[in-house]
């Protein structure tokens, strides 16, 4: 029972991770990227240059469907919870790496708007 619990507990906090990662990476990068331009590099590769531009807000776009996912992942890692640890723990493991790849992102559109 001890070692359910605390199993549960992680699986919990590695969400709540998640999405502090997502949260605090879109909120970073509004809080940077306001005053800049009312036009963002949104997409830029060293082959073609900039292949798409945007508002800050779509950047919102992306935090909202990264929380939703998040909490989808959430609700089914749960779930597999109940039946076995292997699938559960994957999928935390998962979300978690999704998470920290969302946080790269917006990173990276701040690192490429201040060039």
């Amino acid at each position: 029972m001890r070692l359910e619990f605390f199993r549960r507990r992680i699986l919990v906090l590695a969400f709540v991770v998640s999405l502090l990662f997502i949260a605090g990476g879109f909120i970073w990068a509004l809080v940077a990227l306001w005053g800049v331009s009312p036009v963002l590099i949104i997409h830029f590769t060293a082959g073609v240059g900039i292949n798409e531009v945007g508002t800050p807000w779509l950047l919102g776009a992306v935090a909202v469907f990264a929380l939703g996912a998040v909490c989808v992942n959430f609700l089914i890692a749960m779930e597999l919870e109940k039946r076995g640890w292997f699938l559960s723990t994957l999928i935390t493991a998962v979300t978690v790496l999704f998470s920290v790849l969302i946080f790269a992102y917006f990173w990276s559109i701040i690192f490429v708007n201040y060039l």
